[in-house]
């Protein structure tokens, strides 16, 4: 498990793809990851989509460009 620092932000994903759409990203210093809840749904999460503008530090796992997200506190 690792921590990761970062803002959340919502923005395309995708575009023209079959995956495209609004995701919910954690933005950092290293660069953008799709962000996803443990256990929650990939295409629509609204209790992410709450953290949007939030300043936040996130214990989870990152596999390749999406950050799987276990816990998180306000920074």
């Amino acid at each position: 498990m690792t921590e990761q620092k970062g803002v959340i932000v919502l923005r395309e994903f995708s575009p023209g793809s079959k995956s495209e759409g609004e995701r919910v990203f954690l933005k950092t210093e290293e660069g953008e990851y799709v962000l996803r809840m443990l256990g929650g749904n990939p295409f629509h999460d609204e209790e992410l989509r709450q953290l949007v503008g939030k300043r936040i530090v996130a214990s989870g796992n990152l596999h390749g460009y999406t950050f799987i997200m276990q816990d998180w506190r306000e920074e």
